[in-house]
């Protein structure tokens, strides 16, 4: 690790999050966006299908006309994936959460023209009905609610945005006459249980009982899929093999 991800580490750790620029190469660019347009719109049905109110905290039931996920996209980019571990990210990773932090899903993330400000949100440990800060009912209204100290954040393409997702957080409106495309990864401690993410797992049905059918788990790469990825992508998802 270089001395100039330590800066970086402490921002996440005083004020919950960092930029951290050219993290996709430019050369890879046009072929991430391409692949996450192309499961977006193969997946686009199947999500949604699986549509509840508790999927985005709100009754809006046209939410993906405007903004949706597509799961598994590193695993379809195979060598091109290295940047998922490259030196100055996985840096920061490690020295947040430890020498042997890895990849509990990762999916695309397209953004149409006209979204709407997504709703507060954080993805754990607090929901609607634990979390302090926004008072009940949890309306529409009072979900989407600018906060007066919010900030969006902004970086130069190919950037990625380092944060704690325990953190509020919305989805910034497009404004833009054109989609908007982003990749989250989601990095986590080698000691925190994703059997509650693993399809068909004991945990995940439970998981998908008690969330009232909220999809929540993360498909698992076939081992075709894990020998394509470069070396050092490897270690990160090497626990999220399909099982014979």
């Amino acid at each position: 690790m270089t001395d100039d991800l330590d800066p970086l580490a402490e921002q996440v750790h005083e004020q919950g999050w960092c930029v951290l620029p050219e993290v996709i190469p430019d050369r890879a660019l046009p072929a991430v966006a391409d692949l996450i347009r192309a499961e977006d719109h193969a997946q686009a049905p199947a999500c949604a299908a699986t549509w509840t109110p508790t999927s985005n905290g709100s009754a809006d039931t046209s939410r993906y006309q405007r903004i949706s996920k597509a799961a598994g996209i590193v695993a379809k980019l195979g060598e091109r994936a290295g940047f998922v571990a490259g030196d100055r990210l996985i840096g920061v990773v490690r020295s947040l959460l430890g020498g042997y932090a890895r990849v509990s899903s990762d999916f695309g993330i397209v953004t149409r023209p006209g979204a709407r400000r997504g709703f507060w949100h954080c993805d754990w440990p607090f929901d609607q009905s634990t979390a302090a800060r926004i008072p009940q009912p949890y309306g529409d209204a009072i979900a989407a609610r600018p906060h007066l100290e919010e900030r969006q954040v902004t970086g130069p393409e190919g950037s990625a945005v380092l944060y704690d997702a325990r953190l509020w957080h919305a989805v910034a409106p497009n404004r833009a006459g054109e989609s908007r495309i982003a990749l989250a990864v989601r990095y986590a401690p080698w000691w925190l249980n994703l059997e509650v993410r693993r399809p068909g797992s004991t945990q995940a049905l439970l998981v998908d009982e008690l969330m009232d059918g909220r999809p929540t788990t993360a498909p698992p790469l076939v081992a075709a899929e894990f020998d394509a990825l470069p070396t050092e992508v490897r270690p990160l998802y090497a626990h999220w093999v399909a099982r014979p």
